[in-house]
């Protein structure tokens, strides 16, 4: 099992009450949480937008994910926020190591990253709780990694 699939099934034990938190050091990427937010891991994100049938715009940085959203530090400068709360659709894909985020606006957004089963953990968590850390198809392989 790789790294970024152990440390996924820690975050989801910690999630769970099962295992202490892991610190996350927000401070050192210069981000602000909000009160009552808690910082989980972090981990390297790649971007895209929905441009018609072709995802477009690349954008690389680090994410901070959080108990309310996937906070992003991009290359270019910006800080953007995919907030769980505000999500009409979340399809992870851990296998392949993507997600699409969906907002309703009509613009969905495909993060890819080596850690990918970390992100999925957290959104299924903060969109489900923990019975979808135990139930949600797509963290069916995390759950059966040994």
């Amino acid at each position: 099992m790789s790294d970024e699939w152990t440390d996924a099934r820690q975050l989801a034990l910690e999630l769970a009450g099962l295992a202490p938190p892991l610190n996350v050091d927000v401070m050192s990427m210069g981000l602000v949480l909000e009160p009552g937010e808690r910082a989980l891991r972090q981990v390297p994100v790649e971007v895209r937008h929905a441009d018609r049938a072709r995802w477009t715009g690349e954008s690389r940085g680090v994410g901070l994910l959080t108990s309310r959203r996937v906070l992003l530090n991009l290359e270019a400068g910006q800080s953007v926020s995919f907030w769980w709360g505000s999500l009409v659709g979340f399809r992870p894909c851990v296998e392949d190591g993507y997600a699409v985020f969906d907002y309703s606006d009509g613009v969905a957004r495909l993060m890819s990253s080596r850690a990918m089963a970390s992100i999925a953990v957290a959104g299924i968590a903060a969109l489900y709780g923990n019975a979808g850390l135990v139930e949600h198809p797509a963290l069916a392989t995390l759950r059966g990694a040994t």
